[in-house]
């Protein structure tokens, strides 16, 4: 996912901005008002897909952190997408990951947070 630098052929991170909700890529990280969001990997690997598209599918949940061995995939994406949400809710951020029937999940920006 990440680029490289023309000049020096250093690695460069991907970085996703909406509003004051910053992620990253390499390795995986979501800040909010620059202060770090304690994510597990596989959380901030979904967290960084749902800031850089707006919205994340079910599916797209199960291909980029495989879930169940029993075949409980979405069950546990919906349990993964709830924890995302409790830690932002814990760092204060003013951000809402709104259910989107037959499909997933959307960000939402509160109007403070989207001029921040």
């Amino acid at each position: 996912m990440s680029g490289v630098c023309d000049c020096c052929g250093a690695p460069q991170q991907k970085r996703v901005e909406r509003g004051a909700l910053v992620a990253i890529d390499e390795p995986y990280t979501l800040f909010w008002k620059g202060e770090r969001v304690p994510l597990y990997a596989s959380e901030a690997r979904v967290a960084f897909e749902l800031v850089r598209w707006g919205q994340i599918s079910i599916e797209r949940i199960c291909l980029l952190a495989p879930l169940a061995e029993d075949g409980n995939d979405e069950c546990l994406a919906h349990n993964r997408i709830c924890r995302i949400r409790a830690k932002l809710r814990a760092a204060g951020a003013a951000v809402e990951i709104a259910s989107r029937r037959n499909f997933g999940w959307e960000l939402r920006l509160s109007p403070a947070a989207s001029s921040e």
